[in-house]
């Protein structure tokens, strides 16, 4: 199943984020694909994966409408299409807004301890953070965070790139409320990284690797390091998404 999606991030050709366009009445509101067309931006990595059709993303939002379905009082009077259409626009999304809220806090306290600065956490956020944090460590000494990487005809921000004495690795993380963490990345994740790793070009001797590390967020202190070695195949499985994209939405940058 893919779907086309009208509204996206996007990049100029230097890696300036241009999510948003001035509205003809003032004000700002997110860029377009006819936008892109206009001003030849770059997809963001995240975009061109939304064409695909995430079923882990799906479980997840019914599993959140049942749970909400279950806990959530009838109020008198109240229709059956009515009473859904509360759980769905209502209580689903403030369990989904909480999750996001932690999600973020998590990243943001992440991205400040690894350039050096001690962030002020709630005892939920450091719990979540810390584990995180030394699995970072083992994978090597932080190269750079937050960096937009420009690839051919697309770009996207990577959270971290560390590196030792063999291996670069690019990393993402990924905070989770899902009730098991994963044993390896899902695919989605991997062909984002893999992206990120072809369009960080040529590193010397040293190979490449990606790795996903999941953050639960209803277990805080747990977590799960999924390294991938070999994200070539991943890579040529991004390449063909991106084409799709490209059809789909009629789009193709000029380089």
């Amino acid at each position: 199943m893919v779907m086309s999606i009208n509204a996206g991030h996007y990049y100029d050709k230097q890696g300036n984020p241009r999510h948003f366009v001035e509205k003809k009445a003032g004000g700002l509101r997110p860029t377009t694909v006819a936008d892109a067309r206009k001003l030849n931006l770059l997809p963001s990595v995240t975009t061109v994966l939304s064409v695909l059709n995430r079923p882990a993303l799906t479980a997840w939002k019914v599993r959140n409408a049942i749970d909400a379905a279950l806990t959530t009082p009838r109020l008198e009077g109240e229709t059956e299409d009515a009473f859904a259409d509360r759980i769905l626009t209502q209580d689903v999304n403030s369990v989904s807004d909480a999750a996001k809220a932690l999600g973020t806090a998590a990243h943001d306290a992440i991205e400040k301890a690894l350039n050096g600065n001690i962030p002020d956490l709630t005892e939920q956020v450091t719990a979540c953070v810390a584990p995180a944090l030394v699995a970072v460590d083992e994978l090597g000494k932080v190269v750079f965070t937050e960096r937009t990487l420009i690839g051919e005809g697309y770009a996207g921000k990577t959270d971290c790139v560390v590196e030792n004495d063999e291996f670069i690795t690019v990393i993402d993380f990924k905070t989770t409320g899902a009730k098991k963490l994963p044993k390896e990345s899902y695919d989605e994740h991997r062909y984002q990284l893999a992206a990120y790793a072809k369009a960080l070009g040529n590193t010397g001797d040293k190979r490449i690797r990606t790795a996903n590390i999941y953050i639960s967020t209803i277990r805080p202190g747990e977590i799960a390091l999924c390294k991938n070695d070999e994200w070539q195949e991943d890579w040529l499985t991004f390449k063909l998404i991106l084409e799709l994209w490209g059809r789909i939405n009629n789009y193709k940058p000029v380089q």
